[in-house]
């Protein structure tokens, strides 16, 4: 049993206040519990929990980099590449022309890839699939890197790119690698 410990006083254990002197007994955590004959851990201050922080990668072919190390395109300059296309269907989702050959899904991954409103991180070797000015999009990145949140950053002219342009660019490429135009796509190909 607890006791007051201005006067000696034998409490109840749920007691917040000496019934004899009136001196407050409220002790909070662990001590309260072992005075009341419970055994418990005894709390020990921990470091505040690390925020956790994601690895940047590349938004074309996933690889882990520094922003400082890629450059920064806008969707626009990305989604309506057909290289861009050609290589997404041929690595990353390599698999949706065996689960998919007729292109039924190529709509929604247009939409998804036009729908995009900040910066991608493209590494080194994935610039290579781009006509850009490759001295402005490495100054892009290193404002990105400079910023306090790096991963919303939007070079000029980002925002959703237009879904004519990319849906004509998908289906450019999946016609190339394919022999057809998705079916989910009606674009007429010059």
């Amino acid at each position: 049993m607890p006791h007051c410990a201005k006067c000696g006083t034998e409490l109840k254990p749920d007691a917040k206040f000496c019934h004899k002197c009136g001196q407050s007994v409220q002790v909070k955590g662990p001590l309260r519990a072992r005075q009341i004959g419970v055994t418990t851990p005894v709390a020990t201050k921990r470091a505040p929990p690390r925020k956790k922080t994601r690895t940047p990668v590349c938004d074309v072919c996933n690889k882990e980099m520094t922003i400082e190390e890629g450059y920064v395109l806008s969707t626009t300059q990305v989604a309506t590449s057909k290289a861009y296309w050609e290589f997404a269907f041929t690595r990353p989702w390599s698999y949706t022309h065996s689960m998919d050959p007729e292109g039924n899904m190529i709509a929604m991954l247009v939409q998804r890839q036009a729908a995009q409103s900040t910066g991608w991180l493209v590494c080194e070797s994935c610039i290579q699939l781009f006509n850009v000015d490759r001295k402005v999009a490495k100054e892009y990145a290193k404002i990105a890197g400079s910023s306090s949140h790096p991963g919303d950053y939007c070079p000029l002219g980002s925002g959703p790119a237009n879904h004519e342009a990319v849906a004509l660019a998908a289906a450019k490429a999946w016609k190339k690698l394919y022999g057809k135009c998705p079916r989910s796509i009606e674009v007429r190909l010059e």
